[in-house]
């Protein structure tokens, strides 16, 4: 029994590791979900049309983005349609996937840049990215680059708190140059808020994470401690 929990509390200490840890999807997933509603077709929202046409958008996912996964011109029925495990799969195809943000292991950073690329679009949200990372380490990265594997470590390198306010602030600017901003500024706002940097303070995850090694060398330890006594008992 002795020897069990010394081996699961190892394991358990090697997840604490901060660098075994990547951000998840269905963690960003949530967010998004809940800022993105069921079908809408505001004709003001440029997100709605495909071809000059008034398709609308569902879960987020907009009529130029329906058309391509479909690989044809959809209709509004086609949109209103949509199933949300359909929208799971453009989700992470064209904006997680995409930009390799499985790579980030700062959850609030995938967080936000995830929920951008969606609201913003790709391009877009790379040149955000791309501008946020070049103020916080003062070297020119391309927003072509920026999900590449060098921006990723450029990315996991930065002050993750930093770079976060630095993206989010970015985000912000960004909105209050759109032509809508009166229309939708205030749904931007909240959108923008409730994405938190999510720091663990003060708990034992956070102790653990932060002494991971020493922690982790004492478990050794004490494993090794456990096999010496079981091997001399014998």
């Amino acid at each position: 029994m002795r020897l069990y929990l010394a081996i699961r509390l190892f394991g358990l200490l090697s997840i604490l590791n901060p660098h075994n840890t990547m951000a998840r999807f269905d963690i960003a997933q949530k967010h998004v979900h809940k800022a993105e509603g069921g079908y809408q077709a505001d004709p003001a929202d440029m997100g709605n049309y495909h071809q000059g046409v008034l398709i609308g958008t569902k879960y987020g996912i907009s009529a130029s983005k329906l058309a391509e996964y479909m690989k044809r011109m959809p209709t509004q029925q086609d949109m209103r349609d949509l199933k949300y495990k359909h929208a799971l799969a453009i989700y992470r195809r064209d904006f997680w996937d995409k930009n390799n943000l499985g790579r980030i292991r700062n959850q609030s950073l995938a967080n936000l840049i995830y929920d951008g690329a969606i609201n913003h679009g790709n391009p877009a949200m790379r040149r955000i990215v791309a501008d946020a990372v070049t103020e916080v380490h003062g070297v020119d990265v391309s927003p072509s680059k920026v999900f590449s594997e060098k921006g990723i470590a450029l990315i996991n390198e930065s002050s993750p708190k930093k770079l976060f306010d630095q993206i989010k602030f970015n985000r912000w600017e960004r909105y209050k140059k759109s032509k809508n901003f009166a229309r939708y500024g205030t749904g931007w706002k909240g959108r923008l808020a409730r994405i938190e940097y999510a720091s663990a303070g003060g708990g034992l995850v956070e102790f653990a994470k932060k002494n991971w090694l020493p922690i982790t060398l004492v478990g050794l330890a004490g494993v090794t401690y456990v096999l010496i006594r079981k091997a001399v008992s014998k």
